[in-house]
């Protein structure tokens, strides 16, 4: 079976459909950005921050994956085209790589913070515990943690193959 993803119609094809498709989303999320500011009645503005919040994450997290870098997926192979802004050069490229992580985990962030807002104010209806701001804030930055440890160990990943690379280049002139 062919492989579809590396013929010329796909690697022609696909930046022009991630780029219109991300231009759409760009545009909901704007739309739905008005709409939490405008139409929110008085009794949902709480949650409605929360909301923002995650239509923030999202809205960064279309532009990261659509325009800055603008990955073009080589299935089976764990490999992508970059195709974004910030592919013109290696240090943007890794750039690129660190910031999806980034903002995939921002989303991830987000709504977890919002399910915890869901949950402290479900309690706090029910009567049956109370939680407290330091819990709030030691839950929320558990999740900022836990969510950050892959971009971490990608910068240090970078880092030490960078190393490694420079060593390698060090010792072929040595041997010369």
């Amino acid at each position: 079976m062919e492989n579809l993803t590396l013929s010329v119609f796909w690697i022609n094809f696909a930046p022009i459909y991630q780029h219109t498709i991300g231009g759409l989303t760009l545009f909901l999320s704007v739309l739905v950005t008005f709409l939490i500011l405008m139409k929110t009645p008085e009794s949902g503005r709480q949650l409605s921050r929360y909301l923002l919040l995650i239509q923030a994450s999202i809205l960064f997290c279309d532009f990261c994956w659509c325009f800055l870098v603008g990955p073009i997926m080589l299935f089976p192979i764990p490999a992508a085209f970059c195709d974004g802004l910030l592919c013109g050069t290696e240090i943007g490229a890794h750039v690129g790589v660190v910031l999806l992580f980034q903002c995939m985990s921002l989303v991830a962030m987000t709504v977890a913070c919002t399910l915890h807002y869901e949950y402290t104010v479900i309690a706090r209806m029910m009567n049956c515990r109370r939680v407290t701001t330091c819990h709030k804030a030691v839950v929320r930055l558990m999740y900022a943690f836990v969510l950050e440890l892959p971009e971490a160990g990608i910068i240090i990943s970078e880092a030490s193959q960078q190393n490694l690379r420079e060593l390698l280049i060090s010792e072929k002139q040595v041997l010369r």
